[in-house]
């Protein structure tokens, strides 16, 4: 007679439950209340929570198939919600002046008159008040600047210890910059 191959296949079924995060969306929205280049979260998001029960099938010890039973979100992602400044003008002295955008930075006062400073600035101008040193990978050279206190300026110097979002405001004597010293202030670049 025939032989017959006879296999015997062992099927086995189990249940499991997968939990997958799900990633929150950054919705920007314009303000007219911010100056351009600021930015603020009026919301912040949170991951979501979708859960899932999984059918795995084995035949013979190796899994074979995959089916999905259920699924449902346990938990809806929140949105992330960021204002994104839109305002370009400020009022100063000279009216109302059009800006690029709002930067905020640690300005220190600094003149000739201080050590070691030299009377001449990094771009062969000489200092004086307007002349406002910069990192030049943050304010391009020659940025005109329009700083609440101090007045209208432009990047014309550099320092050493002047990295990131740190400006020095020249003043045309010691005594001015000591009055001046140092603050936290939002600056405009108004473009070159």
């Amino acid at each position: 007679g025939e032989d017959k191959n006879i296999r015997i296949v062992r099927v086995r079924e189990e249940l499991i439950t997968d939990e997958k995060k799900l990633e929150y969306a950054t919705v920007k929205k314009p303000s007219e209340q911010l100056d351009k280049g600021m930015t603020k979260v009026v919301q912040k998001g949170a991951a979501g929570l979708k859960k899932s029960e999984i059918k795995i099938t084995y035949e013979d010890g190796k899994e074979t198939k995959r089916d999905i039973i259920k699924e449902e979100v346990v938990i809806e992602p929140k949105d992330q919600v960021v204002q994104v400044g839109m305002n370009d003008k400020i009022s100063t002295s000279r009216g109302t002046t059009r800006f690029q955008k709002a930067l905020v930075v640690t300005a220190t006062a600094y003149s000739s008159e201080d050590p070691g400073v030299n009377n001449r600035t990094s771009v062969g101008a000489t200092l004086k008040k307007g002349v406002i040193a910069v990192d030049p990978r943050v304010i391009p050279y020659y940025t005109r600047l329009y700083v609440p206190g101090y007045g209208f300026g432009q990047a014309l110097d550099t320092g050493g210890a002047i990295k990131g979002n740190k400006i020095d405001l020249a003043m045309n004597s010691r005594a001015e910059a000591l009055r001046y010293g140092r603050r936290t202030v939002k600056i405009y670049l108004l473009g070159r």
